[in-house]
């Protein structure tokens, strides 16, 4: 069978959807709110479910848990067994190693398994920074920014100083850290799209989804960046109970997606874009003085390495 057809079986076959949990307790928290002209739903966090454990700690994670099966999550600081596997990931450049790493660390009550890979970037983050603070007795980080005085920019653009002396490296051991909680979701009954009368709801993408990504020859290619960007919040699996494979997520896009379409995925995408961990950390620049304020950018492969 073509995959058209295949798509179309596992479509009229599709599992009824599951509804997405409201919950109704509160955190007096930062939040960020979704600003758009589309209908939203309130999201609050669910209460801590308390499980057996000499080193797990409940997680908070900046999503609330809002797009999860689990309700919970609990993590235990890193040992040498997923150091070793940490080191392998930042020397590789292999997420999914890392990715493996970090799942061996998390539980919860409900007994699900591969944590991390079900996990949105934002969560994700919260989750390193978790385990950052709670592994190292003096958790630093070296950070890189670069110099925004005018008067010393000018002097670089004159030839005066090289280009050089606008790299700033901070060793960070104090910095202003704030989490930007998911206070409203796009409206699961707009931001979905109907195919042969089955309804295939959005939702964030996941580490899973951007290892699949990864995983396939055509990731550096433009055009296939953009589809993907498109498969990444069609949750297909959940509407019809079936496993696909990221080309197979690709292939769809393609053939059933209209334009309207693709742009509502393209801009639920985007509304996803705003909640997490953001770290901000005063720098001062070496060649002219001038001090500053930089927001520290994370890559998940650096970040637990000691050259972080």
């Amino acid at each position: 069978d073509s995959l058209r057809d295949a798509t179309d079986a596992a479509l009229r076959n599709a599992l009824e959807s599951e509804a997405i949990e409201r919950v109704r307790a509160a955190r007096n928290k930062p939040t960020v709110r979704i600003v758009n002209d589309e209908p939203v739903v309130q999201v609050a966090p669910p209460p801590v479910t308390p499980m057996a454990s000499a080193e797990a700690v409940s997680v908070d994670l900046p999503s609330r848990f809002h797009y999860y099966k689990f309700k919970d999550l609990y993590a235990r600081p890193i040992r040498l067994p997923q150091m070793a596997k940490l080191s392998k990931a930042n020397e590789t450049g292999d997420l999914q190693t890392q990715v493996e790493a970090i799942s061996s660390l998390l539980s919860t009550p409900s007994g699900e398994t591969d944590l991390a890979l079900k996990l949105t970037m934002a969560d994700y983050t919260a989750v390193l920074y978790w385990l950052r603070m709670a592994s190292f007795t003096k958790p630093q980080m070296r950070v890189t920014s670069t110099c925004t005085n005018a008067e010393h920019r000018a002097k670089v653009t004159a030839g005066t100083l090289p280009d050089t002396s606008l790299r700033i490296e901070t060793v960070v051991l104090k910095s202003d850290m704030r989490t930007a909680y998911l206070d409203e979701v796009p409206d699961p009954a707009h931001y979905s799209i109907e195919v042969d009368g089955i309804t295939i709801p959005f939702g964030p993408e996941t580490l899973g989804d951007t290892i699949q990504f990864l995983a396939h020859p055509d990731w550096v290619d433009e055009e296939f960046q953009y589809k993907s960007r498109i498969a990444a919040v069609l949750k297909l699996e959940e509407a019809t109970g079936k496993s696909w494979t990221w080309a197979q997520r690709v292939q769809f896009v393609e053939e059933f997606m209209t334009p309207d379409m693709a742009l509502k995925a393209l801009h639920f995408a985007e509304l996803m874009d705003g909640y997490g961990v953001v770290e901000t950390v005063q720098t001062k620049c070496q060649g002219c003085g001038s001090v500053g304020v930089t927001t520290i950018s994370i890559d998940p492969l650096t970040f637990l390495s000691p050259q972080f």
